[in-house]
């Protein structure tokens, strides 16, 4: 059986989780989708670690999972995500003053902040991603993927990751500004 941190799916609430601590879950740390959500000062270890455990996709192995629209994900630490750290999707979003250090040790396709948008159709608006710091990780520090848009990249320190500093597949309109991009093993972007 799975253990989860938090999980929460109900389209028209509004969330908080403020000052947790979240441990050793053999899934997500923490999976909300909802109206609106906020992760705040919070600590997520080792989540998704033990491979096997996961669900099928992977996905559940990672420390964070947020979908709402005007979502907020902020000065949090997340250690050790056996795939990505944060993975945030939808319109207003903003990622922003969370340290992650260690992320991508049980699956290698993801970043320490990823996000996903998958129809070229699909227009998003508002979504920034700043003043983190991300190292050590497994695979890409920074990772907009799949036809993600309109998302401001800027203020991030990545450090010591085994591909990208940040890793761009098939986007439109991002603007990466004023990153500092050290020690990554196939290129800074």
């Amino acid at each position: 059986f799975r253990i989860i941190g938090v999980s929460y799916s109900s389209p028209n609430t509004t969330i908080t989780v403020d000052g947790c601590n979240i441990n050793n879950s053999n899934g997500y740390g923490i999976n909300i989708t909802s109206t609106s959500a906020s992760l705040k000062n919070s600590l997520i270890d080792k989540s998704g670690c033990l491979a096997g455990m996961g669900s099928p996709d992977g996905a559940s192995y990672s420390g964070v999972k947020m979908r709402s629209a005007g979502g907020l994900v902020e000065y949090n630490k997340i250690t050790n995500s056996g795939y990505c750290a944060i993975m945030f999707y939808n319109n207003n979003f903003m990622v922003r003053y969370n340290e992650i250090d260690g992320f991508c040790s049980q699956l290698t396709d993801g970043g320490g902040i990823y996000t996903f948008v998958g129809d070229p159709a699909s227009i998003s608006s508002g979504q920034k991603v700043y003043n983190n710091i991300v190292m050590n990780g497994g695979a890409n520090g920074l990772y907009s993927d799949n036809s993600a848009n309109n998302i401001e990249w800027y203020n991030n320190t990545v450090i010591n990751v085994d591909r990208n500093g940040m890793h761009i597949n098939d986007p439109f309109s991002l603007s990466v500004h004023h990153n500092t991009f050290y020690n990554c093993t196939t290129a800074g972007i």
